[in-house]
């Protein structure tokens, strides 16, 4: 077995494989270039930590398969090998058979793979036996600790079902975009219809069929929130202009505007890890299963259809979706779709029955920072508006000016007077009020 290789060989053999004919055929073949391109990467590391070459690994398989009773040498062999190899590294046996999967589906489309497997001991749960899937009371206070950008990205994947890699890709080239969001009204920043619709190119689908979902009432307040702190910060926004991008970094001439799929995760879990009850465990990817789930529940009270929610989630393999959803969809069966989520939509919401409760919580954890850190903030419950206003009173005590806050809730109709004292809009609150930050 090889040692492992640095960045820079590592990449080199990537380059390498890309320009392999036959490797170009096999990645064409796979349904989704997302997976072809981590099954490519899975491939690389077997044949590097392995010392072969694909045509090499291709000859083993084919003598294999002439031969199938000699089990203690060629392609067998190599495979036990390296299966120890990654054991005695540490890697756990779920990992060794993902990355088999990717090495059998370049052997199969070789006509090569055997008929045999490795025996690997996977214990079911092993990794995400702790793993339970947030009711809405818990992603309430998981939002409740994200900013204002990660606090959109968490609420289009709880509530819209997204992926992280509809909102950015892998490369950090593409995500989704305001344009996307055909309801939104990107001068006055505001969603002409509620629940409002995610339109998700084919590009960044999945399956690589664009589909539609929907965004909450929740989820529109954290999005025309954030994307006015955007506006204030002197950005023009445009149809073109990335939902939720990276943020500006002064010390670079040129910085991409899409945020990476791999960043999306890293900076949710960041912010759950926060607020995740002792003994559990959660990944960013288990806001879309909140999504999944609470449809479901939607689904068995009669509010919507199992069809509606597999194809509002991207699925495209049901025969129900490729004969209806799957056509071009008419004005009615948009509005039909949106119906049924909006009688879905309390089982989604942080606080069912209150469309705007993550407005405030939003309004209320700005106010709360002249006073305290997002850990402090993290520990009070601003769902609450009498446990706020005596957190206000006691961070006023404390000694922070109350004469002249950092923070103002003001009424809709006197938000121009403020911005013409040098005040700055941070977020709208009940659809009637905003957040103003003095600058």
């Amino acid at each position: 077995m090889t040692g492992e290789a640095d960045p820079t060989e590592r990449q080199v053999h990537l380059a390498t494989l890309r320009a392999d004919r036959d490797i170009q055929a096999w990645f064409k073949d796979h349904r989704s270039t997302h997976t072809a391109e981590v099954q490519l990467q899975q491939l690389e590391l077997f044949l590097r930590r392995t010392g072969t070459s694909p045509a090499e690994l291709v000859a083993l398989g084919r003598a294999q398969r002439k031969s199938p009773e000699v089990k203690d040498r060629g392609l067998s062999q190599l495979v036990q090998k390296w299966v120890d190899s990654e054991r005695k590294a540490g890697r756990p046996d779920s990992y060794i058979a993902t990355n088999w999967a990717a090495v059998r589906s370049w052997l199969k489309f070789n006509e090569a793979a055997p008929q045999w497997a490795p025996k690997l001991r996977i214990r079911r749960g092993t990794t995400l036996g702790n793993e339970t899937v947030p009711n809405p009371q818990e992603l309430g206070r998981i939002v409740s600790v994200l900013n204002s950008r990660d606090r959109v990205i968490g609420l289009c994947m709880a509530h819209s079902g997204l992926r992280p890699g509809v909102l950015g890709n892998r490369y950090e080239t593409s995500g989704l975009r305001l344009r996307d969001l055909p309801d939104l009204d990107i001068r006055r920043l505001e969603f002409r219809v509620v629940p409002f619709r995610v339109a998700v190119p084919a590009d960044l689908s999945k399956s690589g069929s664009e589909y539609l979902t929907f965004g909450s009432s929740e989820a529109a307040a954290a999005i025309t929130g954030y994307l006015t702190e955007r506006r204030h910060r002197k950005e023009v926004l445009s149809p073109d202009s990335a939902l939720v991008r990276s943020e500006p970094k002064t010390s670079f001439n040129h910085r991409r505007e899409f945020l990476s799929e791999k960043s999306i995760g890293t900076q949710l879990r960041k912010g759950m890890a926060k607020v995740c009850p002792k003994g559990r465990r959660w990944r960013a990817y288990v806001l879309r299963s909140y999504f999944s789930s609470q449809m479901e529940s939607a689904e068995r009270a009669g509010k919507t259809t199992r069809t509606f929610r597999e194809a509002m989630m991207g699925h495209t393999t049901d025969i129900e979706f490729a004969y209806h959803l799957g056509k071009k969809l008419s004005p009615e069966k948009v509005e039909e779709m949106r119906a049924a989520y909006r009688r879905a939509e309390p089982f989604l919401l942080v606080a069912p029955g209150s469309s705007r409760a993550t407005s405030n919580a939003e309004a209320y954890r700005v106010v709360l920072s002249a006073w305290y850190t997002d850990a402090e903030i993290g520990k009070i419950d601003i769902e609450d508006p009498a446990v706020v206003i005596e957190a206000i009173r006691k961070g006023a005590a404390k000694g922070a000016p109350a004469s002249t806050p950092k923070f103002q809730i003001v009424p809709e109709a006197d938000l121009q007077r403020y911005i013409d004292d040098g005040w700055a809009p941070k977020m709208p609150v009940n659809g009637s009020k905003f957040v103003v930050e003095r600058a």
